[in-house]
């Protein structure tokens, strides 16, 4: 990501537009998942990570705008919770450097470029699971840089040692998603 980019998320953050709520399907996931170390990546304002704090997961939350970030922190300690937060520019090879192993990755209305799926892949245990949670091909009003499509991620997941578990294509609120579940090793 670039300097503008931050400051572009750092605006709508700031403009208090871009709201939190935790992805259902996501929440259904993690309910069936041991708790463990849980790394939520892009995680915005944090509404997965709390979520996922009140059910026994060890989370560290990262994402591009401080700002997010900082509304994160600010409900963890009104309603008692530990959250480690980290700013992070996914395109910064050393941007997650420290955080291995971690046992559980999500991501949540966003999709890495290839790049940033090989900074991310390396924190996951062997062995771990990655969820991911997006909009889908069919949601023709979205980029179609945060589309996921199932052919595509398999391209850009395999190589870095992830097998898909499971794909699921969800249709909520006017809005076309897609739910996977990879392995890690």
């Amino acid at each position: 990501m670039s300097e503008a980019d931050r400051k572009r998320w750092d605006e709508r953050h700031a403009e208090g537009g871009h709201r939190s709520v935790a992805d259902p399907w996501m929440l259904e996931q993690l309910a069936d998942r041991k708790t463990g170390r849980l790394l939520d990546v892009a995680a915005g304002r944090g509404a997965l990570a709390l979520e996922a704090t009140v059910m026994g997961f060890s989370v560290c939350a990262v994402d591009i705008s401080r700002i997010a970030l900082d509304d994160l922190e600010a409900e963890a300690r009104h309603r008692g919770l530990a959250i480690e937060t980290r700013t992070a520019d996914l395109d910064d090879t050393t941007a997650l450097a420290g955080l291995a192993p971690i046992d559980l990755l999500t991501i949540s209305r966003y999709k890495p470029t290839p790049l940033q799926w090989q900074n991310v892949a390396p924190v996951l245990k062997d062995g771990g699971h990655l969820l991911v949670c997006s909009f889908s091909d069919r949601q023709q009003s979205m980029r179609p840089a945060f589309r996921l499509n199932r052919g595509d991620l398999t391209a850009e997941l395999e190589p870095l040692g992830f097998s898909l578990k499971v794909w699921q294509e969800l249709e909520r609120d006017e809005n076309f998603m897609a739910g996977s579940v990879w392995m890690k090793g």
